[in-house]
Parts: C-alpha cells; sequence; structure tokens
C-alpha cells in the first residue's frame, strides 16, 4: 500500500506500521484526615512515576524512538473549620516536585542499534509551594458570600540538546532554561 509523494520509497518508508510502546507506572496517593474537634486537619501526599519507551514512525516515514522518565510528588495540609456555624473557612499549604527527562531519536535501527539524537533532555524539574484560604460566610440557608485567595511560587529547570540536522546529526545547540514565577 504505497500513496502520493512517498510512493516510490525503499521499504519501510510509506509503510503503514503499527508503533509499540513499554509503559511502566506507579501512582498512589492517600487522603488522611484528623478530627481536632471544631477543626479538621487533613494531609494528602501522592506520588507518579511513568517510564515510557515507544518505537514508531516519526511523520510517518522515519523510524524513531522516544524514552521518558517522570518522577513526581505532591503534598496537602490543610486546615478547615465552622461546618455548624455561618462562617466556614480553610487554610492550606500545597508543594509539588517533578522531574523528568527524555530522548527522542530518529533513523532508529536503519543504521544499525543507534539513531540520531533529535533532542536529549536530561534534566527538567519542575517544582512550587503555594498558600491558600478560603472564607464562606453564610447569611441564611440561600445566600452566603465566599472570599479566597492563593499564592504560589514555582521553578523550572531543564538542560538539554536539540538537533535539527537528521542526515549529520549537527546540533542546533544546548540549552539551558532557569525561571521563577509567582502568582497570586
Amino acid at each position: 500500500f504505497r500513496y502520493g509523494q512517498w510512493a516510490n520509497l525503499p521499504f519501510p518508508f510509506s509503510q503503514p506500521t503499527e508503533s509499540r510502546g513499554d509503559y511502566e507506572a506507579f501512582l498512589t496517593g492517600a487522603q488522611i484526615d484528623w478530627d481536632l474537634g471544631s477543626t479538621t486537619l487533613t494531609y494528602i501526599p501522592a506520588y507518579i512515576f511513568v517510564d515510557a519507551r515507544n518505537e514508531l514512525y516519526w511523520l510517518g516515514v522515519l523510524p524513531a524512538k522516544i524514552s521518558q522518565k517522570y518522577n513526581m510528588t505532591s503534598h496537602e495540609l490543610r486546615l478547615s473549620g465552622g461546618e455548624e456555624t455561618s462562617l466556614e473557612w480553610l487554610v492550606g499549604l500545597y508543594a509539588y516536585n517533578q522531574r523528568n527527562g527524555g530522548l527522542f531519536t530518529i533513523f532508529q535501527g536503519v543504521f544499525g542499534p543507534f539513531g540520531l539524537v533529535n533532542s536529549n533532555v536530561p534534566s527538567n524539574r519542575l517544582e512550587g509551594v503555594s498558600g491558600f484560604g478560603q472564607a464562606t460566610y453564610s447569611f441564611t440557608d440561600e445566600a452566603r458570600v465566599t472570599l479566597g485567595a492563593r499564592y504560589s511560587s514555582d521553578k523550572r529547570e531543564a538542560n538539554g540538546s536539540l538537533t535539527a540536522d537528521p542526515v549529520t546529526g549537527a546540533p542546533i545547540g544546548n540549552f539551558t532554561f532557569d525561571e521563577d514565577y509567582s502568582n497570586v
């Protein structure tokens, strides 16, 4: 089955090919509530791990391989109260840390076991913290007002290299990224 501009290319180009993928994933989380009388303390931890390796045909014609790993943890701690009163409130803290990286090669297996590296991101790190609060005042069962606020601070660091020339493998260049973000 060959068609269009790819009709005269040698095998395996233009041949519909099934992509193969191998995934390993582990996810876990919990919610722990402590009743402190008129208030409740809640802790919510979570952990995610993903290791993905895929063999595919990039743009439908170029044998390629993508490998990626992700590790992420998050933690939320909140204190709430006022459930039986006209003023319900909640305050909390949240933090996360994600580390991931990956490698993308083209011509994988065409010229031996190795391909040409198109992108290599050995380190990509995201982390952040935030504080939040909310209060709801009920005038009646049908009328209430809610106010809330959140402040967050996030940081992203990454480094890697990009390759553009699929024939020579000449790198476009290396990159680094280091930015901080704060939002209210």
